[in-house]
């Protein structure tokens, strides 16, 4: 072997038997061995920490691997592992594998974790100088809440979601909190120009004003008022007026002029229970007395409560 070729195999026999001493190794001596050690063995001479080596098991973790990396080769159908000599906590020497989260760290704003993250024992997340959105935690798809949240991990925010427990509020809560319950419904037409309807009949109803609607899911109350102006072309004369709900009718309310073409004005009420789906509510009216009846600016207003 050449002087040239005894200078560079040189610094690679004197790192394996280094090395080979403190993995439990056999001391190389010849070129056969010492080409084998060149070929087994990465060693990072130009800096105390690298690529140590790449072995087939663990040496014991210490000084002497401290900061240095050792890959441990797989058999047939196994990935390597990389590991880290590191000093935990308790100033004890362990090795890590650092193959868990792969060689680029999710340290940055829009980087992807494939994996899962798992916590040990009952470690969990410290947001320093940021903040951790409860929102954005699930556990098996389910958001969960902040241990600063005084509530179940369930959040009931969204429709369709129901308490099973009763609300307890500290304080005063402002109009702006409020959100209108979906179990209250608010239906409503309203006339105010000119003159709708007339009859002369005094006995037959016609429509002064109608609101149609469909109710949502679920068993409804209708509480319905009606409040109409009228006005008669004789003295004396007036107006009868009701609400009618599919057949079911309020009490009639009637009123008359002093004189030819004055105004009255008539209010009618209706609840009905045990309502669903499609429904129109009228308000109607015939002229009381004689004459005809006009009917102008009506108004009917209905509240729908859910009951089942």
């Amino acid at each position: 072997m050449s002087e040239r070729q005894n200078r560079l195999i040189d610094p690679i026999d004197r790192a394996a038997t280094y090395v080979s001493r403190q993995a439990g190794l056999v001391t190389i001596h010849d070129e056969r061995r010492r080409a084998q050690a060149a070929e087994r063995f990465a060693v990072d001479t130009s800096s105390p920490v690298g690529l140590v080596a790449a072995l087939d098991t663990l040496p014991e973790a210490g000084p002497t691997w401290y900061r240095r990396w050792v890959l441990i080769r797989g058999g047939p159908g196994v990935a390597d592992t990389l590991y880290a000599c590191q000093k935990n906590a308790a100033d004890a020497y362990v090795w890590v594998a650092t193959g868990s989260l792969g060689y680029t760290p999710v340290n940055k704003a829009g980087d992807t974790m494939t994996g899962t993250l798992t916590f040990s024992g009952t470690a969990g997340i410290a947001a320093s100088g940021g903040t951790v959105n409860a929102g954005t935690l699930q556990q098996g798809g389910v958001g969960v809440s902040l241990a600063t949240h005084n509530h179940d991990a369930a959040y009931v925010n969204e429709s369709g979601d129901s308490m099973s427990g009763g609300l307890t509020i500290a304080g005063l809560l402002n109009a702006s909190q409020l959100i209108a319950d979906p179990g209250v419904k608010f239906y409503y037409g309203n006339l105010n120009a000119g003159i709708t309807a007339s009859t002369a009949n005094i006995t037959a109803y016609v429509d002064a004003i109608t609101v149609s609607f469909t109710l949502p899911t679920g068993t409804w109350r209708l509480y319905c008022f009606c409040w109409g102006t009228y006005r008669n072309s004789v003295a004396a004369n007036g107006a009868t007026q009701l609400i009618d709900v599919g057949g079911t009718l309020s009490g009639a309310t009637t009123n008359t002029t002093d004189t030819a073409n004055d105004r009255v004005t008539l209010m009618s009420s209706l609840g009905v229970l045990g309502l669903t789906g499609a429904r129109t509510v009228k308000g109607r009216y015939h002229t009381s007395g004689g004459g005809t009846a006009f009917a102008e600016n009506s108004m009917l207003v209905v509240v729908a409560v859910r009951t089942a």
